[in-house]
C-alpha cells in the first residue's frame, strides 16, 4: 500500500494511489476523496502508509491525506443546480450500491464484512506488512473490528471503495485493495493494497490491481490514479511499474520517504 490517507480512508494496508484525490463534491471511494482537496488534511486521515507489498490507506482515522478522512458527501451523485454541465460531466461516478464485486481469472474482489476480522487482524498486525506503513499495528481483534466498521461507513458515504481479494476456487482471503481520496474536481483518486506474505510473488496483486484500475477508469470515470509508496518498498515500486505508473518528479512534501506515482487515462 502506499502511505497516506486523506479523509476518512479505507485502510488496511494497501497501496495508496491518489493522495490528491480529495473528494470535492461527492463522496467517492474511500479516501478517494470526500473531503477537501487540501493535501495536508488528506494525509491526516488514514495513515496507512506503504505496506510491505504495496501501499494502502488507513481507515482508522479521518484520513484526508493519502488515506483520507473523507467528509462524506452523498451516496448518490445528484446534479447541483449551481454547477455547469461541463463540470457535472467531469464528476466521478460514486454509485457504490450495490457494492461492485469484481472478478478476474483467479480472483474475486468482494466487499469487506465483519466476519473478516481474523484476516484483517492478520494483515494489520504483521510486522513485515507494516514495515513500510505509517500506521499503528492492530493489537487485538477489537482493533480489526473497528477498522472494518470504519471502512464500511466510508463506503456507505461514497468516500472510498475497499475490496477483499479472494481466490475464487477456495474463497481464501489473501489481501485487500482500495480506492480512496476521491476528487471530483480533478477526476483523481488514490489506490492502496496489501497482500498476506504467503501469497506474495504469485502475480495476485497485479491481477487484482489491473481489474480495480479498469473499474476506476471505465466505471468511475477517473482520469488520474495516484499511489504513494515508501522509497525502500521495492516490491510495491516494481508492481507500480508493471501497472504502467510513472514516478513523479515532484517530492512528497509531507513525507520525503515516500515516492509519488501516477497513472493517467490516455483515452
Amino acid at each position: 500500500m502506499t502511505s497516506r490517507q486523506k479523509h476518512e480512508p479505507l485502510t488496511l494496508g494497501f497501496m495508496q494511489v491518489g493522495q490528491d484525490i480529495v473528494t470535492s463534491a461527492i463522496c467517492c471511494a474511500i479516501s478517494f476523496g470526500s473531503g477537501s482537496t487540501d493535501k495536508s488534511q488528506q494525509k491526516n486521515i488514514t495513515s496507512a502508509s506503504v505496506f510491505h507489498w504495496a501501499s494502502a490507506p488507513d481507515w482508522t482515522d479521518h484520513r484526508i491525506s493519502a488515506q483520507q478522512k473523507a467528509q462524506p458527501l452523498a451516496v448518490r451523485l445528484c446534479r447541483p443546480t449551481n454547477i455547469g454541465q461541463s463540470n457535472y460531466d467531469r464528476m466521478l461516478n460514486r454509485t457504490f450500491t450495490p457494492f461492485p464485486i469484481l472478478q478476474t481469472e483467479r480472483l474475486t474482489l468482494r466487499q469487506l464484512v465483519i466476519t473478516d476480522e481474523q484476516e484483517i487482524f492478520a494483515l494489520r498486525s504483521d510486522s513485515e506488512i507494516n514495515k513500510y506503513l505509517d500506521r499503528q499495528a492492530s493489537e487485538t481483534i477489537e482493533d480489526a473490528r473497528d477498522f472494518i466498521n470504519k471502512v464500511t461507513e466510508n463506503i456507505k458515504k461514497s468516500n472510498s471503495l475497499y475490496w477483499v481479494i479472494t481466490l475464487t476456487n477456495s474463497k481464501t482471503f489473501v489481501g485487500t485493495i482500495c480506492l480512496f481520496d476521491l476528487s471530483d474536481e480533478n477526476n483523481k483518486c488514490e489506490i492502496g493494497y496489501e497482500l498476506l506474505i504467503n501469497f506474495q510473488g504469485q502475480g495476485i496483486m497485479k491481477e487484482a490491481a489491473e481489474k480495480v484500475i479498469e473499474y476506476a477508469i471505465q466505471t468511475m470515470k477517473v482520469q488520474i490514479i495516484e499511489a504513494f509508496t515508501h522509497k525502500d518498498n521495492q516490491n510495491s515500486t516494481k508492481l507500480l511499474g508493471k501497472l504502467k505508473f510513472k514516478k513523479s518528479t515532484k517530492p512528497d512534501n509531507t513525507n520525503p520517504d515516500y515516492f509519488i506515482f501516477s497513472l493517467t487515462n490516455s483515452n
